[in-house]
This record gives structure tokens, C-alpha cells and sequence, in this order.
């Protein structure tokens, strides 16, 4: 059921883009602010409890809500599942700002290029010696294809829809916390949980560049980080998405490689369905065989 609820997930995310406009978070970065407010004064707060504090309610919540559609009717947890899961994939469809980007690129529209060059890299701003954000978009390509997609994907096959929530919350938390300028306990807390989460998914998410591009430069970058519990989920999924798509990102902002228009955008992107879908036909092939077992 788990396969069969995210190509559910997957195939109405890719044909109803409007569903971003319904994926807001808004609420529980007033949920969190609220608590800090109110908790703020007090020393546990500010740290993991407070994190815990902030997460609990809602993963409780959904926990009991799927349990209890499950054992009324395994079409209503099937059904809840997969909803929960098609509105904590994004919040924006990584296709559709790709296309978005390219189009930008081929009308020679440098201020829209630019502006989808930070959606895809997550808010980031493109430099001066990237003036299409092509450097910016690609390596953007690489590590949201994580962030909107695969890492949700990941939780949600170990955990179901309370993983999918978890992973989604702790990204909108991070990113929250990062964008107030947070640097306690809290904000150390929300930032080792969104790695803790990211350690195992965005590790299977490079292997996937690895077997989808080109591998030898890819294992090679993918062998250095591997076990490192330091290693960064971001800078793993550029180093070896660099290797499988033989590409140094950094030689993207050159003027001659500026002439290439939106071509390495578009090149990560088919790396990253690629990757998607080995992991899919694996998946399937488990579902399969505890069907036939």
C-alpha cells in the first residue's frame, strides 16, 4: 500500500501544480512562535524538548487520526495517507519551477531566470558572477529534489504519514528558525533534527545519482562522505551530483559556459527522475514480493 500510495501522491502532484497554493506552513511557524512566546522564558525551551514540544501534538495528532481510519476502513488510512503525503511533498513542484526556469532562459529574460534560480536553490540569492543563476539552479536541482521530494518519500515509506509530517515540519522549522536568525538551543535542536533526518535519506538519494549518472566520478565523491556523521546532506547531494553529471558546478558561472542556456538544469533534473526511479522500481519490487510471499 505504501507503493501504491506515493505513485498515487506523485501522479497528482505532477498534474495539479495549483496544489502549492494549498501547501502553507504559515501555521505552525505561528504555532512555534506562539510557544516560544509563552515558553520562551524558561531554560528547557531552549533545546530539544522545545522542539519536541512543537512537533508533538501534530505527529500525535495525525498518528491517531490515520490509526483510526485504518481500523474503520483500510481504504480511509490508504486515502488519508496519501493525502497527507501529496500536501508535505514540495510546498513548490520542483517540475514545474525547472520548466519555469528554462522558459526563462530561452526568452532571455535574465530577471526571471534569476528568480527561479532562488526558488529552486530554496531562497538563495544567485551572485554577480552567476548572472543567468545557472550555477545556482543546478546545484538547487540537486539538493531540493531531497527537500521536496525523496526525503519526504523516504520517511514516508519508514514511517508512514506521521514520517512524511515529521520531515516536513522539521525542513519548514529549520528553515524558519534560519530565516529569524536563531543561533540557541533551540535553533542547534531543529537543525540536528532536520540532519538526523536527513542522514540516511539523502545518502540513498546520492546513491541513486551514483547508479543513474556517471559513476565512477560519483562513487568516488559519494565514498568520501559516506559514513561521515559530520557531512552535510547538502553538500553530499552537490559533491556527487557534480560526479554523475561530470560537471564542476563552479565552472557553470564562466561566460562560455553561460552560452549553454538552461542545458545543465535540465540535465540535473533527468539525473534526479532517474534516481527517483530506481528507488520507486526497488520499492515496487518489495511490495511485490510480500504480495507474492
Amino acid at each position: 500500500m505504501t507503493f501504491l500510495a506515493i505513485a498515487l501522491a506523485l501522479v497528482v502532484d505532477r498534474f495539479l501544480g495549483v496544489l502549492a497554493e494549498w501547501r502553507r506552513w504559515d501555521w505552525f511557524n505561528a504555532w512555534t512562535d506562539w510557544l516560544h512566546r509563552r515558553l520562551g522564558g524558561y531554560a528547557f525551551h531552549d533545546g530539544p524538548a522545545g522542539v519536541i514540544l512543537a512537533l508533538a501534538p501534530i505527529l500525535l495528532g495525525v498518528g491517531l487520526l490515520y490509526q483510526g481510519l485504518s481500523e474503520l476502513l483500510g481504504l480511509f488510512g490508504f486515502l488519508f495517507a496519501a493525502a497527507v503525503l501529496l500536501f508535505t511533498l514540495g510546498p513548490r513542484c520542483l517540475d514545474d519551477d525547472v520548466e519555469e526556469f528554462e522558459g526563462a532562459r530561452l526568452r532571455g529574460s535574465r530577471e526571471a531566470a534569476c528568480h527561479y534560480a532562488d526558488e529552486l536553490a530554496g531562497g538563495a540569492a544567485a551572485d554577480a558572477d552567476d548572472p543567468w543563476g545557472t550555477a545556482l539552479a543546478t546545484r538547487g536541482v540537486l539538493t531540493e529534489a531531497h527537500e521536496r521530494l525523496f526525503g519526504t518519500l523516504f520517511w514516508f515509506a519508514i514511517l508512514g504519514p506521521v514520517g512524511a509530517v515529521l520531515h516536513r515540519l522539521s525542513v519548514v522549522l529549520r528553515g524558519h528558525v534560519a530565516q529569524g536568525g536563531g543561533d540557541g538551543g533551540f535553533a542547534r535542536a531543529a537543525e540536528l533534527l532536520h540532519a538526523i533526518l536527513a542522514w540516511p535519506s539523502a545518502r540513498l538519494l546520492a546513491a541513486g545519482y551514483a547508479l543513474s549518472g556517471h559513476f565512477a566520478g560519483a562513487v568516488a565523491a559519494l565514498r568520501r562522505r559516506l559514513l561521515r556523521l559530520d557531512a552535510d546532506a547538502r553538500e553530499l547531494l552537490v559533491a556527487v551530483g557534480e560526479g554523475a553529471l561530470d560537471q564542476d558546478l563552479e565552472s557553470l558561472r564562466d561566460p562560455d559556459a553561460q552560452r549553454d542556456g538552461g542545458r545543465p538544469v535540465a540535465e540535473a533534473f533527468a539525473l534526479v527522475r532517474r534516481s527517483l526511479v530506481i528507488w520507486l522500481a526497488v520499492l515496487a519490487l518489495m511490495t511485490l514480493s510480500g504480495w507474492l510471499g
